[in-house]
């Protein structure tokens, strides 16, 4: 038996290239979604967006409560997967060094 997993598509407008991510294909409404950008209704599919792996650097630690990408601003690792040495942060931290007592 097979398991439909649902699969996002992701588009551009042919208009103006902005970006949006369609729960169907385009061609499968029978009114497309306005673009938030311009207000056409002509999308394509972005070829290079539905290649691409996005769940290759998802990171799932307690810096965000989401799935986010390794090595943004919260996350506990670096982008290349090791974990952050947050002692540097904290001592070179203009805000951390007024808050300890002296």
């Amino acid at each position: 038996m097979r398991i439909f997993k649902f699969r996002a598509h992701h588009c551009r407008c042919r208009h103006c290239q902005t970006r949006k991510k369609l729960a169907r294909h385009p061609d499968h409404y029978l009114r497309q979604p306005a673009c938030p950008t311009c207000g056409a209704r002509d999308w394509r599919v972005d070829r290079w967006m539905m290649r691409r792996d996005t769940h290759a650097l998802a990171c799932t630690c307690g810096g965000y409560r989401f799935w986010h990408r390794q090595g943004s601003l919260r996350c506990w690792f670096d982008a290349s997967g090791k974990l952050r040495n947050f002692d540097h942060y904290l001592t070179h931290h203009p805000e951390a060094s007024c808050s300890q007592p002296t």
